[in-house]
């Protein structure tokens, strides 16, 4: 093969294998990212130093300067002893344990990786080198024309460079047997360690200069260990993600139970409030008509089993509740009586005005609905002392097919409008509220297909239900 030949080829071919490995790099950074874990650091740094060893191999093609070209030689044993180390360590990660018969190969790595280090830095600063002896080759060695070497091992490079590709032989068959004992059925493992044996036998022959018209090819062994590596760590991603989808539904099912939780208390409180207050008539006997008051009571024990009721089918999603043509001026009646002892503790005016139509509802989805905003609206105006005469009025526009309930207040900004109706969210926080009746309000709305706004163009604090 021609020289020209011969040096092209071995800068495309690396170049192609660089860009390889800068691929399974970035692979391997994503995986890192989304696990967290140190130990889907050594698939990194496989990658990144096989990288660098292809990126040296196909700079030193280009001449530069004898030295350098020197210098560089060492390199190459630092990214392929640095890089089998970091195989090592993966492969011990992918396993989940440390493999005892590894041991010596990893403290040979470390130690052949430092001792070329130590000849880097000799060679640069003192143009000394303890392990290569200068050297004239011949014209047929196309490898050393190539990379532009002058020297070549002496005794000591050799004895090192063999014992190192006898520790990587080594390794192989140790870890080809481990994987036949865990009856792991690993094809791209096991072939990453064939071609690996291989190249490690090219390139020993290579070094002992036994021939000098190859190339190395240590590197393409990594390649498919890079590929398995970045599946298995891919693949924890995937359960990592998994595991986070079912953690986020159990705890939205927490936080919806919560919800219902406190929706019942919310909307049983209005009943029992006027469930004491019809017992204490009848305990101090100031009752008129003890039997009509009896009547509402019951009533009202029969809206609390219906709210738990309802309460359970909506956060089972189930639709079953009872769905009937309902008058909207029976609607807010019933809301009226719930929510008018408090209005009569209050200095509070409440203004209704009635135009009837008829939906297709669950009643108590929408009274209750009702109840919240007017309640809503009393604790709003009884909170600020500026209104001197408050009032709420609720109105009902058969054109419109809606119900308005509207306070003496001048209005809410947009940034409060925006948060007003999230559950938790309330703009009367340490003195009562809890951020709980607008959301309520607003879930049963759209449970129903109906919905809740705030009207912007309204002169005053206006919530609009459009059926």
């Amino acid at each position: 093969m021609e020289l020209d030949l011969y040096v092209a080829f071995t800068r495309y071919l690396t170049t192609f294998v660089f860009s390889f490995f800068i691929y399974q790099l970035f692979a391997s950074l994503v995986n890192y990212t989304q696990l967290k874990e140190r130990e889907a650091l050594w698939p990194m740094v496989m990658c990144l130093t096989t990288a660098a060893y292809c990126f040296v191999f196909a700079f030193n093609t280009h001449f530069i300067n004898q030295k350098l070209s020197d210098f560089l030689l060492m390199i190459f044993w630092v990214c392929a002893y640095s890089s089998f180390y970091s195989y090592i360590r993966t492969i011990e990660v992918y396993l989940k344990r440390r493999i005892k018969k590894l041991e010596f190969a990893k403290l040979y790595c470390v130690f052949l990786v430092s001792v070329q280090i130590v000849c880097a830095i000799s060679t640069l600063l003192f143009n000394h080198n303890f392990l290569f002896d200068e050297h004239n080759y011949v014209k047929s060695n196309l490898f050393a024309q190539t990379m532009h070497f002058n020297v070549s091992p002496n005794i000591y490079g050799k004895i090192l460079g063999g014992l190192g590709a006898l520790v990587v032989l080594y390794t192989c068959i140790v870890i080809w047997i481990e994987l036949n004992r865990l009856k792991r059925n690993e094809v791209l493992l096991k072939l990453g360690i064939i071609v690996t044996f291989l190249a490690v036998l090219n390139d020993t022959a290579l070094g002992l200069e036994i021939s000098g018209a190859i190339l190395p090819l240590y590197y393409f062994g990594n390649a498919f260990e890079a590929v398995r590596f970045n599946l298995y760590f891919q693949r924890k991603v995937y359960r990592k993600l998994f595991n986070l989808e079912n953690e986020v539904v159990r705890l939205s099912r927490i936080a919806q139970f919560g919800f219902a939780a406190a929706s019942i208390a919310h909307d049983i409180r209005n009943h029992i409030f006027v469930l004491k207050i019809g017992i204490d008539k009848l305990i101090k006997g100031r009752e008129e008509d003890p039997q009509q008051n009896y009547k509402s009571l019951n009533k009202h024990i029969n809206k609390v089993s219906e709210i738990t009721d309802l309460y359970m089918n909506v956060f089972n999603k189930n639709n079953a509740n009872e769905k009937n043509n309902v008058s909207v001026k029976k609607i807010v009646d019933e809301a009226i009586e719930l929510v008018a002892p408090k209005y009569k503790n209050s200095n509070v005016e409440l203004i209704v005005d009635i135009e009837d139509f008829s939906i297709y509802c669950n009643e108590t989805e929408i009274t209750i609905s009702i109840v919240n905003l007017l309640k809503n609206a009393l604790e709003e105006v009884s909170f600020v002392d500026k209104y001197q005469s408050p009032w709420v009025q609720v109105h009902a526009y058969a054109s419109k097919r809606s119900i308005c309930v509207t306070d003496c207040g001048q209005g809410i900004s947009n940034e409060i409008a925006s948060e007003i109706f999230n559950f938790g969210y309330s703009t009367k926080k340490g003195v009562g509220g809890h951020g709980v009746g607008l959301a309520i309000t607003k879930a049963l709305l759209m449970r129903s297909g109906f919905q809740l706004g705030l009207l912007k163009d309204s002169k005053n604090t206006t919530f609009e239900v459009l059926f």
